[in-house]
């Protein structure tokens, strides 16, 4: 697992340097050389907003009271030994570590390291004209989540609705290749946390249904009724009948 450790005032540089690519509700996701590194939200926006000279008040600031790594580095760690048995989804690269902070012998994490998908966007935003590219999309969708669960993994954080109702999917696309994000944190279960795939199959399921509603194909199954492999397969394939009739 890779592990970048860097003071303060260096994690302020980079993220200076660095260019903005997503924000969600606890991290904030730039650029760091061909990769991105994702952080703790409030402390991109301390630390992006203060000066140099400001940066160790702003840190000790944020990290009075209890100390919390941005993940679970032990979790991180089981994802990336399990990295060469998965094919179809990438997982965090590796750690960032602040040296010269005196809150821990093992030092603090305050986020981590991400492959970076160029070329990809948000599945929210793809054009839906194309039936044949969103029956691809679900056909990908659908291994992937096969094959996360035949390796006791489970991301149950695919369908998301922020707070002006908009639907946001940790999942992006280019032409019918998909790629899962977010694919760490306390919404995905593994090791000893791992008790079945229900949850990632029902947020599965709302992805796909979302595309049901659209076309205004007719449920097989209503939403949260598709906790299994089985039921989302069915999905996608009274999608591709619908599709035929077209």
């Amino acid at each position: 697992m890779e592990e970048l450790t860097v003071s303060p005032k260096e994690l302020k540089l980079l993220i200076d340097i660095g260019i903005i690519v997503g924000e969600g509700y606890f991290g904030s996701v730039f650029t760091y050389q061909d990769r991105l590194i994702k952080i703790d939200k409030v402390l991109y926006n301390l630390l992006r907003k203060c000066s140099l000279d400001e940066v160790d008040k702003k840190i000790e600031y944020f990290y009075q009271g209890d100390i919390k790594d941005f993940d679970d580095i032990i979790k991180l760690e089981y994802l990336y030994k399990e990295q060469p048995n998965i094919k179809r989804t990438q997982f965090p690269l590796g750690a960032v570590f602040l040296k010269d902070v005196d809150k821990s012998i093992y030092g603090i994490s305050p986020g981590i390291i991400l492959p970076y998908h160029r070329g990809f966007d948000n599945l929210e935003n793809i054009d839906k004209k194309s039936m044949m590219q969103i029956l691809l999309i679900m056909k990908n969708l659908l291994l992937t989540i096969k094959e996360l669960e035949e390796h006791h993994i489970s991301q149950e954080d695919l369908y998301n609705i922020d707070d002006n109702y908009k639907k946001k999917y940790n999942i992006m696309y280019k032409g019918s290749d998909i790629k899962l994000i977010d694919v760490s944190g306390e919404y995905l279960k593994c090791g000893r946390e791992y008790k079945n795939s229900l949850g990632m199959y029902l947020e599965l399921g709302n992805v796909l249904l979302d595309f049901f509603e659209y076309y205004h194909i007719p449920f097989p199954y209503q939403r949260f009724y598709t906790g299994s492999f089985k039921e989302n397969e069915d999905l996608v394939k009274e999608f591709e009948k619908e599709m035929k009739k077209i």
